[in-house]
Parts: C-alpha cells; structure tokens; sequence
C-alpha cells in the first residue's frame, strides 16, 4: 500500500472513544472525555498545553492505557499507524533517506528522496540527520510517518520549528498526501488546516 493505494474504504478508520479518565501520579490528565472520529475524517485536537492533547493520541495508538473508559475502531484495529511525536524519535547518525527506509523498509529509496525533496533542499537528504536544523529534522519527521503503510495517522504537533513558509508547505504537503486516511493532529496554530473538524479538550 502506498499514498496512491491508501482511499479505500476498509483505510477510512473511524474511531469511538467512551468515558476516557487518566492520571500520573495522583493528577488526573483526561476526565470523562469522549469524543469520535469518522472515518477519513481530519480531525484537530485543540486545547491548552498540559490539557492531555498529547495523551489522546498515545491512546489511540496504544501506547499507553486509560485508567476507565474504552476506544473502539471500525471496521478494524489499525495494524499499523503513522505517527508524528513531539519529539522526532530519529536515528541521528542516518540520513533522513536512511531513516525512512528504516521503519518502512518495502519504501523504494527512490521515492524517499523524491517526496523528501518535496519538503527538504536535495542537499540535506544524505547528511546524517544531526546536521539538520530542527525545522528539518521535523519535515523529516511528517515524511515518514505519511508514507508510511498505515490507515491512521496520528500528528503530535507537526509544525514545530518550522517557519511561515515551510508551515505552510508541510501542511499543503499532510493534506495532499492524506489519500483519503483518517488524520488527527494538534497544532497551536491551524492557519494552513483547512478541512478539518475541531474537538475541544
């Protein structure tokens, strides 16, 4: 499956999330929170920093496990998903070719590069990945998980360092490459976020 394979029905994942309550260390993080995605829907999630934006993905991913409360998927649980940390999560001493052959390896290396090339100036793609700024080091990141082999992508603050232009740029470049997935991000700015259904925390 890649971006052109991906608008297909049994990829629209929808997502409902019952009576979700969570607390580290004796602070309560969601309370009662529920909320449901369609599926191929783009969803932002909007709300303070520490309001537990950050703690609704990781349990949509599974990463972590809700003190109550339950998340259901149709028509399936996602076997895979594509994912955007707030932190990059990159291997430093590879290039970012390197790294997105790395977690997606039937990914053509010809294809990395040239949708790389489409957020990074070709000369970046090969130094190892510490050497790029951290606005690079992001694009890198919004690459890899959108081509990556997953019906859900889940997009923990994207656009982090990143200026006006390549903000711009990166958002144009989730919602081309979306194919039809179903999309949740958190962003403290949503200028360039159009189409999208907001779910306050």
């Amino acid at each position: 499956m890649d971006s052109r394979g991906n608008d297909r029905e049994e990829n629209r994942i929808a997502i409902a999330a019952e009576g979700l309550r969570v607390s580290f260390e004796g602070t309560t993080v969601l309370s009662d929170f529920s909320f449901s995605v369609d599926g191929g829907e783009c969803v932002l999630l909007e709300g303070p920093s520490g309001i537990g934006k950050t703690t609704v993905l990781k349990l949509v991913a599974g990463l972590e496990k809700p003190d109550a409360g339950t998340i259901t998927f149709r028509p399936q649980t996602p076997s895979s998903i594509g994912m955007v940390f707030q932190e990059d999560r990159l291997a430093e001493h590879l290039s970012a070719v390197e790294n997105l052959l790395l977690v997606n390896p039937s990914l053509q290396k010809e294809k990395a590069r040239t949708t790389l090339a489409e957020l990074l100036p070709a000369e970046e793609l090969d130094k190892p990945v510490r050497l790029l700024s951290g606005g690079e080091k992001r694009r890198v990141c919004i690459v890899r998980a959108l081509l990556a082999d997953a019906p859900l992508l889940l997009l923990d603050e994207p656009f982090t360092g990143l200026d006006e232009k390549n903000h711009a740029l990166a958002a144009d470049f989730i919602l081309r490459r979306r194919a039809g997935r179903t999309l949740i991000l958190t962003s403290h700015d949503k200028t360039y976020l159009t189409g999208f259904r907001e779910i306050k925390l």
